[in-house]
C-alpha cells in the first residue's frame, strides 16, 4: 500500500469515512475605510456607487481610457490637466500620502551590543568595521553598518551607557 492510501485509509477512520476540507485562513488587509472615505460610506450601497460617491474609481481601466489624450507626440505631458472635478475625499487621501514619516531603525538588545563593540573599536570608520572579521559577524556592508551604527548613537547609546555605570557601580560594592 502506497504512502497517500495509508493516509487517506486513517483519514477516513478518524473522520467517520469522509474527508474534512479545512478552512483557509484569510488575512485581514487593514481598514481601508479611513478619513473622509469612512465619513461618506454608506453601508447600504453597493461598492461600485460608494466609490462613485466618493470620488474613487471602481475600475481603473475603464477610468483612464476617459483622461488618456490622444497619443500625439507634439503634446506636453505637462500642460495636459485632467478635466472634471476633484472630490474632497481624493484631496484627503492625498495628503498623508505626501508624508512620510521616516521609521526610526530598532535594534535589538543583541545588535546594540554589537554596534556598541564595532563603535567602540572603530568609531565611525565604516571600511574598517566591514574588513574586521571578528566583530563584524553579522558581515554587513558599509551603508548597512551606517544605518545601524547611527540608530545607535541617537538612541540607544546613552541607555547602554547608563547600564554599563551601574554594572560599574554594583561590582565596586
Amino acid at each position: 500500500m502506497g504512502v497517500q492510501k495509508r493516509k487517506n485509509a486513517k483519514a477516513k477512520k478518524e473522520n467517520g469515512g469522509y474527508t474534512v476540507k479545512k478552512k483557509k485562513i484569510v488575512k485581514s488587509q487593514g481598514n481601508l475605510l479611513t478619513g473622509g472615505v469612512k465619513q461618506r460610506w454608506v453601508a447600504s450601497r453597493s461598492l461600485r456607487q460608494n466609490f462613485e460617491s466618493v470620488g474613487l474609481a471602481y475600475d481603473v481601466n475603464a477610468s483612464v481610457d476617459k483622461y488618456l489624450p490622444v497619443i500625439n507626440p507634439d503634446l506636453d505631458p505637462e500642460e495636459f490637466e485632467v478635466e472634471g472635478d476633484t472630490k474632497p475625499v481624493v484631496d484627503i487621501l492625498e495628503v498623508p500620502a505626501e508624508i512620510k514619516e521616516k521609521v526610526p531603525m530598532i535594534l535589538g538588545p543583541r545588535e546594540q551590543w554589537y554596534c556598541k563593540r564595532l563603535y567602540d573599536k572603530h568609531g565611525l570608520n565604516y571600511e574598517a568595521m566591514v574588513r574586521d572579521r571578528k566583530n563584524n559577524y553579522f558581515q554587513c556592508g558599509e551603508g548597512m553598518l551606517k544605518r545601524k551604527i547611527t540608530a545607535y548613537l541617537e538612541r540607544y547609546k546613552d541607555a547602554l551607557e547608563a547600564k554599563e555605570a551601574e554594572k560599574a557601580a554594583e561590582e565596586k560594592k
